[in-house]
């Protein structure tokens, strides 16, 4: 017999190799193969007689005795491939990503299920409220009706994560696997640990932070079947489950769900795929579904469940305007009268603050006074970010890196050096002078650099160690800290102020989840909104939780501009170190476009970061109708064109950032 093996390698097409004398193979069989004077992990995708022609192909090194992937399996490796246009080769890296050894395989079979024997289930039964009953009992009765997609709206607090432990409590009892994807897996220990808590064992993890020790054995009983309980970064959903029978992304909204580099897809709308050729459930959960997802349900192509109140006695967050234009913060600082008044007042009365400013570092620019150069990264048009704490000016882009300078580099004065801009550094030493004797406490990705650190900074904010919290979006990622009462969105204008077609769509769920962190308990809590324009729609949207009119005006100014959800788009990106050239092709690619109804094509234009990490960008941005499906469009016109191997063009469908 003759086996079509598929290898993990940017190719799209599969390789002949005969069957060991002796041995039975069958489709979805991992293999180990020799390719190009390589050995490479490859799986069986056809089976079929050899002839004479045949005969002196290499024969496949090992067939691995490991369960096969499915035939659905298989065709969601194709599916992805077909729609992000990206090779089939590189969708089943994904898959397989361990290093089998054949000769360690039984041992490490045997360690897998050695450490999966220590995972004893023992639910623990909790009181909901009578809505979270009624919710559950209407997905309880989805797991066994095969395929379909359920949005899980709750406003914040309102305890969607005890509605699905419900369901999950249901697949694991019947023998089921369950999938949870978190967009923030460095922020999960809190919520692994609540896990853990509901079912007596903590689920297995998947993120790029693990041993590789721990990845291979974590695969090992995924595949296995044995792993019944799995949470994990996007990277998860393309594990190789032997019995998955629910997946359930928690807050679907968020942007990091797309993956920007390799491989382009969005993990939310890959688990709809998945979950559809699988035929089994999934469930989208968010207090602020995304505007696809509204749009799905509007057009009944989901399902949706509301969650309307808060649990226990909790009540959602008084939310206060603060307008900078008739409360000027004093030269040199961010907060106002009020707002420093209503911190001092949170304080006196023991209880906790959280300031949300969405700045890392010290200050955003540094200028010298003197001949106004703006210090920027070598590698990327961007000015470089003071970070005082570790004594550095930092790109955010590249990760180019110089220590701070008291001298100007242009013109040599050492006078005049000073920061423009406040980000999370500086707005915490705002804060220690208005109120010395408070405990600060700074979440953000400079600071908080590995989960061990994350543990360490929500353990000592639980245990009210810390009197005010200062950070980043990520304290916006579904934390609970029972104390903490008030909220500040610190530069609410910051948020909206640069062009994107999501950017009043994602500030206004970044500002509403982070609202969402006050008063989660019996208190009702508070937020001050600072801001110079205090009748923006999202600022009113915001004061009035009026989420419902949000969404509803952002969809209406979508259609009108027919942009997604009421189109699609894909944005193709091409890269060089010598811009003429980068410049030249994607020119020459844009000529050679195919006119078609339905079909527009933008550019070439330089992307908004149009130099980074020392190549030149240009973007062509394809924008059709809903009805007409782009990828056959855009592998026709790829076929049109030989780039140089000094030109790299990405292709991005569904774009979210367009920087």
């Amino acid at each position: 017999m003759i086996a079509s093996v598929l290898l993990p390698l940017k190719l799209d097409k599969t390789f002949y190799y005969k069957i060991p004398q002796g041995r039975e193979a069958f489709i979805g069989q991992l293999v180990e193969v020799n390719f190009h004077y390589r050995i490479y992990q490859g799986v069986i995708v056809e089976l079929h007689p050899a002839d004479k022609s045949e005969l002196e192909l290499k024969t496949i090194n090992q067939l691995f005795n490991l369960p096969p992937l499915s035939a659905e399996l298989l065709s969601f490796i194709k599916w992805v491939a077909d729609y992000t246009i990206t090779p089939q080769g590189l969708i089943f890296k994904m898959l397989c990503s361990v290093k089998i050894n054949p000769q360690k395989l039984v041992q490490h079979q045997t360690q897998a299920e050695e450490e999966i024997k220590q995972t004893q289930f023992h639910p623990q039964s909790v009181e909901l409220s009578a809505e979270q009953e009624k919710v559950a009992a209407q997905l309880l009765t989805k797991l066994h009706s095969g395929f379909d997609v359920t949005v899980l709206d709750g406003v914040t607090g309102s305890g969607k994560t005890e509605v699905y432990l419900k369901v999950i409590n249901e697949v694991i009892s019947s023998g089921g696997q369950v999938l949870v994807l978190l967009p923030e897996i460095v922020l999960t220990n809190q919520l692994i640990d609540r896990f853990a808590q509901r079912f007596g064992f903590r689920p297995l993890e998947w993120h790029s932070n693990l041993s590789t020790k721990q990845r291979r054995i974590n695969w090992l009983n995924i595949i296995s079947g044995r792993a019944k309980f799995v949470v994990g970064a996007r990277s998860a959903l393309f594990l190789p489950f032997a019995n998955l029978k629910l997946i359930v992304v928690d807050e679907e909204h968020d942007s990091s769900f797309k993956q920007e580099e390799g491989v382009i897809y969005n993990a939310r709308d890959m688990a709809v795929v998945r979950a559809k050729l699988q035929n089994f459930p999934l469930l989208l959960c968010s207090a602020t579904p995304s505007l696809e997802t509204v749009y799905n349900v509007l057009i009944n192509k989901y399902n949706i469940l509301h969650l309307a109140s808060r649990y226990g006695q909790a009540v959602m967050p008084e939310i206060e305007v603060v307008d900078l234009s008739r409360n000027m913060p004093a030269k040199g600082q961010s907060l106002a009268l009020p707002t420093q008044h209503a911190l001092l007042a949170n304080y006196a009365m023991g209880k906790q603050s959280m300031l949300f400013l969405n700045r890392r570092g010290y200050a955003p620019l540094t200028l010298c006074g003197n001949c106004h150069n703006k210090i920027g990264c070598p590698n990327c048009n961007s000015w470089l970010v003071e970070h005082r704490q570790h004594k550095k000016l930092i790109c955010h882009l590249c990760g180019y890196n110089m220590p701070l300078i008291s001298e100007c580099p242009s013109c040599g004065d050492m006078q005049k050096i000073t920061s423009i801009g406040i980000g999370v550094e500086k707005l915490a030493e705002e804060v220690h002078k208005i109120m010395p004797m408070a405990r600060l406490g700074i979440l953000s990705s400079d600071t908080m650099l590995n989960q061990k650190k994350v543990s360490e900074m929500l353990t000592a904010i639980s245990n009210q160690e810390i009197d005010v919290i200062i950070g980043t979006q990520m304290i916006a990622k579904g934390l609970h800290f029972p104390e903490l009462k008030l909220v500040v969105i610190v530069d609410a204008d910051a948020g909206y102020s640069v062009g994107d077609v999501r950017v009043l769509e994602r500030t206004f769920q970044l500002f509403y989840q982070v609202a969402g962190r006050a008063g989660r308990t019996k208190e009702k809590g508070k937020v001050l909104v600072q801001t110079y324009d205090p009748q923006a729609n999202i600022i009113l949207s915001m004061q009035q939780n009026d989420k419902k009119g949000f969404v509803e005006s952002e969809l209406k100014d979508r259609e009108l501009a027919k942009m997604p959800p009421f189109s699609n788009l894909a944005l193709l990106t091409f890269t060089s170190f010598d811009e003429k050239n980068c410049l030249l092709y994607a020119k020459k690619f844009a000529a050679i476009a195919v006119e078609a109804t339905g079909i527009k094509v933008l550019g070439p234009a330089p992307a908004p970061m149009f130099y980074v990490r020392q190549r030149y960008r240009y973007r062509i941005l394809i924008n059709s109708s809903r009805q007409i499906k782009i990828q056959p469009y855009i592998k026709n016109w790829l076929q049109k064109i030989d780039l140089p191997a000094a030109i790299k063009l990405s292709v991005d469908i569904d774009p979210y950032n367009f920087y």
